[in-house]
């Protein structure tokens, strides 16, 4: 006995319909394992009106009209409208569906209808229903290329290409359709149907595919983060601090002639404050105290914690004079601001010490001491001041 199978229409429909809701189902319970995540509430729902429509559409000749042109396009072209929202909010992190995608859906629909009821032509309604497809194929792909630098931006590259293929598809059956004559067979709507279907299911597939490569990528990034930084403050650890003082003590050997200072920072009498007012509002301090030390800081400046109110500065690219000009920034800003206003408002100062010396083979041990140095003298010497590991006007 020969097996023989046949792609046809039917047949096509029926893997379209199993395939969306085999991942609407997937996708929706995948999204609620993952609620830091926006988006795969819209993916899935997308996925169910696709399947929907397509539904609708396979019953045609068997239900009425408004079934199975109507309502069966209302959903497509809600799916299409859904699946670019979902993209949206998971890469942007909003949660908000856009006025102009609500827009472009009403104008597109509305044209369907006037096609449909006021001038019938199938041609027009295969022209509007690809307009819509592309439009939001081409939105899709512009906010997955909006930014590749970030660590999931091969998951973002697939997607995006797979948007902008389909929508090169759907310029395809715009142009076939407005070169065509006048379409009245069903027979030859199933034909154009057939290249629809495989173009929705690779869509769709590539899209969920990207969708959990771009998630499994920044779930990745956080661990990474996690692992780097200070989980109270925000702030690099000391794994953190080793992994780019190392980086840059690369740079330092390569391009000789590049300076670096050390800073080490201390708040006087914190202890004080956590007998006073409790650990949880000094840990709000040292997290309010990380934010403001962050605005006199460059980009590429290295700041971590070291553990309880000790934190360490490394400026790349600045010398003694420099690095004392910023710490005396920091310590009178310190000096000026009130901390925890929940509280009423704490006082606090800073003690602090500077060294530009770089011994050789230097790592980030063999670089704190002399500003740990520098810092004790602070200390030892009336706190609320700078003292730094040589000569500095």
């Amino acid at each position: 006995m020969v097996f023989s199978f046949v792609l046809d229409v039917p047949t096509l429909l029926v893997l379209t319909m199993v395939i969306c809701i085999f991942y609407s189902v997937g996708i929706y319970f995948f999204g609620r394992s993952q609620n830091d995540f926006n988006g795969y509430s819209l993916v899935a729902l997308s996925c169910a009106l696709v399947a929907s429509g397509f539904l609708l559409i396979g019953l045609r000749g068997e239900i009425a009209d408004f079934w199975s042109v109507l309502v069966a396009n209302a959903f497509l072209m809600l799916g299409i409208l859904f699946i670019y929202e979902g993209f949206r909010q998971f890469c942007l992190d909003v949660n908000k569906v856009s006025l102009i995608s609500w827009g472009i859906l009403a104008i597109g629909y509305l044209v369907f209808l006037f096609y449909t009821y006021r001038v019938p032509s199938v041609n027009a309604r295969i022209v509007v229903i690809s307009g819509v497809h592309f439009v939001f194929d081409m939105m899709s792909a512009k906010v997955l290329f909006s930014d590749l630098k970030v660590s999931w931006r091969i998951g973002r590259i697939v997607s995006a290409v797979l948007f902008v293929i389909s929508g090169l598809y759907s310029i395809v059956r715009i142009i076939n359709a407005l070169n065509k004559a006048p379409i009245q067979s069903t027979k030859y709507l199933w034909n154009i149907e057939e290249m629809a279907l495989i173009s929705i299911m690779v869509l769709i597939s590539g899209a969920i595919f990207g969708l959990i490569w771009m998630t499994s990528a920044r779930l990745e990034g956080r661990l990474v983060k996690m692992a780097m930084h200070d989980p109270l403050t925000g702030v690099l650890n000391r794994r953190g601090m080793e992994i780019l003082i190392e980086k840059e003590l690369a740079k330092l050997e390569r391009m000789n002639g590049l300076e670096m200072c050390v800073m080490m920072l201390d708040l006087d009498h914190f202890k004080t404050v956590n007998d006073t007012y409790g650990h949880s509002v000094g840990d709000e301090m040292l997290i309010e105290f990380a934010v403001e030390v962050k605005q006199f800081l460059r980009q590429y400046d290295i700041f971590g914690r070291l553990g309880g109110e000790e934190f360490v500065i490394f400026l790349p690219m600045t010398n003694l004079k420099e690095a004392c000009g910023v710490a005396e920034r920091i310590r009178a800003h310190v000096e000026s601001h009130s901390f925890c206003l929940g509280v009423g408002g704490i006082n606090a100062t800073l003690s602090l010490g500077v060294s530009d010396h770089i011994p050789k083979q230097a790592s980030l041990d063999s670089l704190m001491p002399f500003a740990d140095q520098a810092l004790y003298f602070s200390k030892q010497n009336g706190r609320n001041r700078i003292h730094c590991f040589g000569e500095c006007d």
